[in-house]
């Protein structure tokens, strides 16, 4: 059946677009009206050229589309591939079939066989429609209380009610197991406990004694201790520390030409080293006792300072300052305190302060002697001093792993905290589960979801026979036309 038509050209049709002018399509009966010359005949003319499968002599410029109720369309250039029947009776009918209307020498044409075989189509198309009225009646419509549709229709609305029902409740229960910490806790990783969450853990519903609610409740009332940051390996090799102190100490230097009276007299010494850095390049005499200060003077000066004495002060004092930087360093370094730790791990942690205390005062005690002989020496680099080394006892070894035991209950305390957070995250999953339990029993859930799962089978079955009906009717429908 023809739907809608879409005129580009012909005749007195000029771009006439269906949809543009029109918001319905034909029907299976059509009444057509107009004034003389309005255009009712050439609009049969395009049903006509259809029927003969050619366009007409008159229009063969000529542009249109047919939609057939199937979807597929009808062009001018397609009228030999379509098997469509159409009978079309206006006046080119009478002139093609009964000329004899318009010339005496005309004929009548026959274009219809009246007899056993027409009356055959006819009867067959009465049972055919009697056919499609019966599945129209089994059918019915969604809004009468009979047939297919209505069934349908009820029965997805009973459906959507019952799950909309139930889906309320889920949602009121999510929200009241958000709002308890003994049930949820938000985090950075899950923020929200909605109805999706609340659907996915029905299945895994578990119901527990009272004694293990009281105990999961017990786990989530303890505090978690923070993380504690591991220690860094700061702890200075004091062999290496020795060898250079010795290296140092065992190194002699002495004046081109000593002055007897400094010599004996390390203060004195010291005292006019430093007057030289005040006055060499800025005063020609002397700033105490404001005598001059000759040339002669000044060489007798840097004879008994040499360059190379000079040097070697210097690296003594540098070796001073570093020693000084790493006893401040070992001073106050701030371990961990014991409040920090859980208290199954305070034991050992006292064990290990107490070393550590012990090797720092013996790793201190070595660096401070260490000092005092660089101190002497610096003060008086042309006496020859040495270290006591059997006072000295290296303890670095010792103090590395002292640190190393430190991490590693450090680590073993962060480990706990971590799992310290699991076990309350697992007692709240524990005691959630048990919660949905006790709440899909009360409102009868799974019978609820049985009753569900019964009516989409129902409703499965009846699109099943819907489609088929659909389907015979269209197929009844095509029959007619063509016969």
């Amino acid at each position: 059946m023809v739907t809608k038509i879409d005129i580009s050209n012909f005749g007195p049709f000029k771009d006439f677009f269906w949809n543009s002018n029109i918001s319905e399509n034909f029907a299976d009966r059509n009444i057509i009206y107009g004034r003389n010359y309005s255009g009712k005949t050439t609009l049969s003319r395009i049903f006509r050229c259809v029927e003969t499968k050619t366009l007409h002599e008159d229009f063969q410029n000529a542009k249109f589309k047919l939609t057939l109720k199937d979807g597929s369309t009808i062009n001018e250039t397609q009228l030999n591939q379509t098997d469509i029947n159409i009978r079309v009776y206006n006046s080119d009918f009478r002139k093609d079939n009964l000329s004899f209307l318009f010339d005496k020498s005309g004929e009548i044409k026959p274009f219809t066989i009246l007899g056993e075989k027409n009356i055959e189509i006819e009867k067959d198309i009465n049972d055919k429609n009697t056919k499609l009225k019966i599945i129209q009646e089994k059918l019915g419509n969604a809004e009468t209380p009979n047939g297919l549709l209505y069934q349908y229709k009820k029965l997805k609305n009973t459906i959507k009610k019952c799950e909309d029902e139930i889906n309320k409740k889920l949602r009121a229960e999510a929200s009241k197991i958000k709002l308890d910490t003994n049930l949820f806790k938000a985090t950075d990783h899950k923020k929200q406990y909605n109805i999706n969450d609340i659907q996915r853990e029905i299945k895994n519903t578990k119901k527990i004694s009272i004694e293990e609610k009281q105990k999961l409740k017990g786990i989530l009332k303890e505090e978690t201790k923070a993380q504690i940051t591991v220690l860094k390996d700061f702890i200075y090799d004091f062999q290496i520390i020795l060898n250079e102190t010795k290296k140092i100490l065992l190194r002699e230097v002495r004046p081109s030409k000593s002055i007897k009276y400094l010599l004996n007299n390390a203060q004195l010494q010291d005292w006019v080293r430093q007057g030289i850095e005040h006055h060499r390049n800025k005063i020609d005499f002397c700033g105490f006792c404001r005598r001059p200060l000759p040339v002669e003077h000044w060489e007798r000066l840097d004879a008994h300072f040499t360059k190379e004495v000079e040097a070697y002060k210097k690296q003594i004092n540098i070796l001073i300052q570093n020693l000084n930087i790493k006893i401040n360093t070992i001073e106050s370094c701030i371990l961990p305190n014991k409040d920090q730790f859980y208290i199954e791990l305070q034991e050992e942690y006292n064990e290990l302060m107490n070393e550590w205390n012990t090797l720092k005062a013996q790793y201190i005690k070595n660096l401070k002697i260490t000092l005092n002989v660089l101190e002497t020496r610096s003060a008086d680099v042309f006496k020859l001093n040495t270290l006591d080394e059997p006072t000295l006892k290296d303890v670095t070894a010792e103090m590395k792993d002292c640190i190393r035991n430190f991490n590693n209950i450090i680590n073993a305390n962060n480990i706990h905290s971590e799992s310290f957070l699991t076990r309350k995250s697992e007692a709240r999953e524990i005691l959630r589960l048990d919660k949905i339990s006790n709440f899909v029993d009360t409102i009868d859930y799974k019978h609820t979801l049985q009753e569900i799962s019964h009516k989409k089978t129902e409703v499965s079955k009846l699109e099943q026979e819907i489609s088929k009906q659909n389907n015979t009717h269209s197929e009844i429908t095509h029959k007619i036309e063509k016969l």
